[in-house]
């Protein structure tokens, strides 16, 4: 390593000491980079980083994919072996309320899991499911009277409804649907 003084006009001095400060170099530092200049490496031009921006574009999108097939066969595997668990249950357990739960309980499961890995778009739309299914229930008590009012009760707390009030307004629309007939 080597020391060097260089003789410079005061005018001089604070031009440098401005572009040093502009590229966040001390001057030592900026003017070491000046004189070595033609030794070091050439600066990459505009074309060649947007050559390369798009090559890791590419990669990354070929590695979504990649992660999106895995993720489709990680899924495939799953079923099958929930499909093999179902099976067991379904040959050793005989309540049918105990198989009702644990079913409930892999659905919940489940759908954190496809939060997890997709993101909160599947769980609105997995909300949006549940909020159709609960409407048809309770359109289904509310006209024709068939339906299970405890899982209508239990859909209504996972969507923080109130079956009572629900039911209710769909009976009086019913109501004044059939009066209008008249």
């Amino acid at each position: 390593m080597a020391t060097m003084n260089i003789y410079l006009s005061d005018k001089d001095e604070i031009k440098i000491k401005k572009q040093a400060l502009a590229e966040g170099k001390s001057v030592s530092q900026f003017c070491r980079d000046k004189i070595t200049q033609d030794s070091q490496e050439p600066e990459l031009s505009r074309v060649t980083i947007e050559y390369h921006i798009e090559k890791l574009e590419k990669r990354i999108d070929d590695m979504s994919k990649i992660i999106a097939d895995f993720a489709k066969i990680n899924f495939k595997e799953t079923h099958m072996s929930s499909n093999l668990v179902v099976g067991f249950f379904n040959a050793v357990i005989d309540d049918a309320e105990y198989k009702k739960q644990i079913y409930e309980l892999a659905e919940k499961e489940t759908e954190e899991y496809m939060v997890e890995v997709f993101g909160e778009e599947v769980k609105m739309e997995a909300e949006e499911k549940k909020l159709e299914a609960y409407s048809r229930l309770l359109d289904s008590i509310a006209w024709y009277n068939k339906g299970d009012i405890v899982k209508l009760a239990k859909m209504a707390k996972e969507l923080g409804r109130n079956y009572t009030e629900d039911l209710t307004e769909r009976k009086k629309l019913m109501l004044d649907s059939m009066d209008r007939r008249k």
